[in-house]
């Protein structure tokens, strides 16, 4: 992995320090460290440093692949030691930016990323311990007073089709029933109609 990180990056001779707080804990017993906003108290040279760099390179590249601007999601590191699993880095992704479409894709872009960073480096199952979310819009969540109790007892539902069109409409999805075109005069469609080959269709 050092490899393939330094061909990426290059290595750096850049030893900055990292700043320890309260009494002196020895780094196997540091369980735990403090979420940090970058990786400027990480040596860049190091193992921890280029894993660093690179879960930044791929959550931007991951951003802008998907369309979003690069802003809306940051990422915080912390390093742990896990008696099980030794060594490595949990992940919180941090929400900048209030976004009703991103809340949705909250977990489909966690999988998306993950997928991205194990395909890149496949170590990254060994030392990648966990990712999490943060929700932390900067004044653009519109979403700020609790509503009424009602509101969750009165949670909307998918429609209901009745039992003839669901059972048709089953039997098209399935390819067991085929409605031929030729069969349907010009300008008689009926909503239902194209519903149904919309169905078949997908």
């Amino acid at each position: 992995m050092m490899s393939l990180i330094n061909r990426l990056f290059g290595s750096r001779n850049a030893a900055s320090s990292s700043k320890s707080t309260g009494k002196g804990v020895a780094a196997a017993d540091a369980q735990a460290s403090r979420f940090e906003d970058s990786c400027a108290t990480i040596v860049d040279n190091s193992e921890s440093g280029m894993r660093c760099q690179l879960v930044h390179v791929l959550l931007r590249d991951e951003l802008r692949r998907h369309g979003m601007p690069p802003h809306w999601v940051s990422c915080q590191i912390q390093l742990v030691v896990s008696r099980r699993r030794g060594p490595g880095m949990l992940l919180r992704l941090v929400v900048r930016h209030w976004d009703d479409r991103l809340i949705r894709h909250l977990l489909a872009f966690e999988k998306s990323f993950q997928a991205e960073l194990e395909r890149f480096e496949p170590l990254a199952k060994e030392w990648l311990h966990g990712i999490s979310w943060q929700i932390e819009p900067l004044n653009t969540c519109p979403y700020l007073v609790m509503p009424e109790k009602a509101y969750w007892q009165k949670a909307p539902v998918a429609p209901v089709m009745r039992p003839r069109e669901a059972s048709f409409s089953a039997a098209v999805a399935a390819g067991a029933v085929t409605v031929p075109v030729a069969a349907i005069a010009p300008g008689t469609e009926s909503s239902d109609i194209q519903q149904i080959f919309a169905i078949r269709d997908r």
